[in-house]
């Protein structure tokens, strides 16, 4: 089951224009790179170079430029590296701390955050969403279906609220989302709050609650929730109580344009022979590469898709969420929550098991030591963050995508799947990871892990 439904529906305003050669030669440089990446790694531990040589051939194989991978066991960083380039231009290598788009891991991040709000007591999973939000009004002023104010925080997290981009439409991507602008004022990109506003005048694709249909709008909503009910900015909020806790200071939200990406970001890099597109952005002219044309602006989707980390920041999240390391953001009964499955089987994990979804979370159905996992990925970026047995935290950033995980239905699933076959329990297991823990080499958590269990 994939974890992240794709964003991309379709190309807009494509204007075909060969690549630079100078970008063309960067690329070359930067699989040259790859090719030594092996002998430059003189400190991997032994039994790690089978592992490394296939993640290099995995790069190789999908025309990956740059990529960033860490690895946790039992609440120790063991293993963090980057491979590759971050700018191919300017030659710039990744490094370990490299920020990348994660995509929809965002959607965890979001989740946490909600379930930092009910343990507060100031949220109940059960309450009417739209009830939360008394300012967000349809823009007809009549909601366009009355099953809406039937839409509770759960049905949100674990996209049952009753959309389904595969019938009505991505209200978050190009051109529904110009649509929006225009509809609302003319702004782009439009508010999370004016995105809302639409989507209130539409009727909705089934009843909330009865099934799961991967929907970004929902966790749009509930950022403005957190929003209303936490009283500050949804990023504010997530950055001083759940980032900050554990020590995380660079994570934030990124942006769409070339010009505002954030210091340590990655550039980010459009699929092989892909053409430039007519920038939706406002200030920006010409053709520019599809990352960063505002098909998908992140401005417009803070909570369900636009945080940036590296992939060192996420193993810290699954750790914490993994109960492996202190401090504890939330309760073990509230990580139990998310780590619970809503509903049945709805397809198969990236290990190929049965695999349902719990609250912001992929979540395998085999039993208490189940993995669970989040993936994300656009036009330019993809990023994987996986819990598997045994105390395993693994997590794997991408600064460009495969065509096909963009434009077919079965590319981002074997995308990952592929991956994740990589980063099995057992081939790590094999490896003699010295006794060490790398986060001490790393701004963030400092406190030791927990005692193994």
């Amino acid at each position: 089951m994939r974890a992240v439904a794709k964003l991309r529906t379709g190309s807009v305003n494509l204007v075909k224009h060969a690549a630079p050669a100078r970008v063309v030669r960067a690329v070359a440089m930067a699989f040259l790179l790859l090719a030594d990446a092996p002998a430059q790694a003189l400190n991997s531990p032994p039994g790690f170079e089978p592992i490394e040589s296939a993640f290099i051939a995995f790069m190789k194989a999908h025309d990956l430029p740059g990529a960033s991978l860490a690895i946790a066991s039992n609440g120790r960083l063991v293993w963090a590296r980057g491979y590759g380039l971050s700018d191919v231009e300017l030659a710039q290598p990744v490094q370990p701390t490299s920020i990348f788009r994660v995509g929809s891991i965002s959607k965890t991040i979001t989740a946490i955050a909600v379930m930092k709000l009910v343990e507060a007591g100031k949220l109940d999973l059960d309450a009417s969403a739209f009830t939360l939000l008394p300012d967000v009004k349809p823009l007809s002023g009549r909601l366009g279906d009355a099953r809406i104010s039937r839409i509770t925080v759960r049905n949100l997290l674990t996209h049952a609220g009753g959309w389904d981009a595969s019938i009505s439409g991505e209200p978050i991507v190009s051109p529904l989302i110009s649509q929006i602008a225009s509809a609302t004022g003319g702004q782009f990109p439009p508010a999370p709050e004016s995105i809302i506003a639409w989507m209130l005048d539409r009727r909705l694709d089934f009843d909330p609650g009865t099934r799961f249909a991967y929907s970004n709008f929902g966790f749009v909503v509930l950022g403005r929730i957190i929003e209303r009910v936490a009283g500050r900015p949804y990023d504010e909020f997530v950055r001083q109580e759940i980032l900050s806790p554990m020590g995380i200071e660079s994570m934030r939200l990124g942006r769409t344009i070339l010009a505002l990406r954030a210091a340590g970001e990655v550039r980010y890099y459009d699929y092989p022979g892909a053409p430039l597109v007519n920038s939706l952005m406002p200030g920006v002219g010409g053709q520019v590469s599809e990352p960063y044309s505002g098909i998908l602006p992140f401005e417009s989707i803070d909570s369900a898709g636009a945080w940036i980390a590296s992939s060192i920041d996420l193993v810290r999240i699954f750790v914490m969420l993994d109960g492996q390391r202190l401090p504890p953001v939330l309760s073990p009964a509230s990580i139990q929550q998310i780590v619970t499955p809503a509903f049945g089987a709805l397809g198969t994990s990236p290990a190929g098991n049965p695999a349902s979804y719990g609250l912001g979370l992929g979540v395998e159905l085999t039993g208490a030591d189940a993995e669970w996992w989040h993936d994300g990925g656009t036009w330019g970026t993809q990023a994987v963050a996986a819990r598997l047995r045994d105390g395993w935290v693994w997590s794997a950033s991408f600064n460009s995508a495969p065509k096909d995980t963009i434009y077919t239905s079965s590319g981002a699933p074997n995308f990952v799947a592929t991956l994740q076959s990589i980063f099995t329990v057992d081939a790590l297991e094999s490896v003699s990871w010295p006794d060490v823990d790398l986060f001490a080499r790393y701004p963030g958590m400092r406190i030791p892990p927990r005692p193994r269990r």
